[in-house]
């Protein structure tokens, strides 16, 4: 997985990049992301999609016991993708990506605009996110997490993201339409300068319709 980053957070310039190792069976991913320079004030990634996990169903291990339909499938060679971040009341960030997946790599292009105001952070809490499909050709989602300050209480974030693949494949989702995946990611960033090592466990399983 490569992906690139290049916004504005806080009034001032932002750029990275980085490669992740992406192991499905273990439903980890690992790997480095460099920043250009530290947006001031915050440790990089007050949102957790720039640690490159907007797409955390990628690589994701499948649960269930059987092979199913899931985001990755939809998603096609092609997407787009917003996504909007409130992190409790301390700011907003929201992100857009250009994404071009292939047999063997994901290349992540995203745009980063946003402003936190709140005390840096060292660590971020479970992920979980619901995942729906929508007949449209979109995927939406909904998820939350907190972010672990220095000092103080978690912080609460919560987002959306919608997907959009630039070809999609219109009777795969209006078959599906309504189905719901429920992804869970347990994410360790750790910085050193203005790298950041990352490493996530994640799972991605359907949920049973009603």
């Amino acid at each position: 997985m490569r992906l690139s980053v290049t916004g504005i957070v806080n009034g001032r310039p932002l750029r990275a990049s980085g490669t992740l190792a992406v192991d499905a069976s273990a439903g980890t991913k690992d790997g480095t992301i460099t920043y250009d320079a530290t947006p001031g004030g915050v440790a990089p990634g007050p949102d957790c999609t720039m640690m490159s996990t907007g797409r955390c169903f990628i690589g994701a291990r499948r649960l269930g016991g059987r092979s199913f339909v899931g985001p990755v499938d939809l998603l096609g060679r092609d997407f787009v993708s917003l996504r909007v971040t409130k992190i409790g009341r301390f700011g907003t960030v929201s992100i857009s990506e250009t994404g071009t997946l292939t047999d063997t790599e994901l290349r992540s292009e995203l745009t980063v605009v946003g402003d936190y105001r709140g005390p840096k952070t060292r660590a971020m809490g479970p992920l979980r996110e619901t995942i729906t499909v929508v007949d449209d050709g979109t995927l939406s989602s909904e998820g939350r997490y907190s972010l672990v300050p220095v000092r103080g209480r978690p912080i609460p974030a919560t987002y959306t993201h919608f997907y959009r693949p630039l070809q999609p494949v219109r009777r795969m989702f209006a078959r599906l339409d309504g189905t719901k995946y429920l992804l869970r990611a347990k994410i360790t960033p750790s910085v050193r300068g203005k790298a950041l090592r990352y490493h996530s466990e994640s799972t991605l399983a359907p949920v049973p319709s009603r």
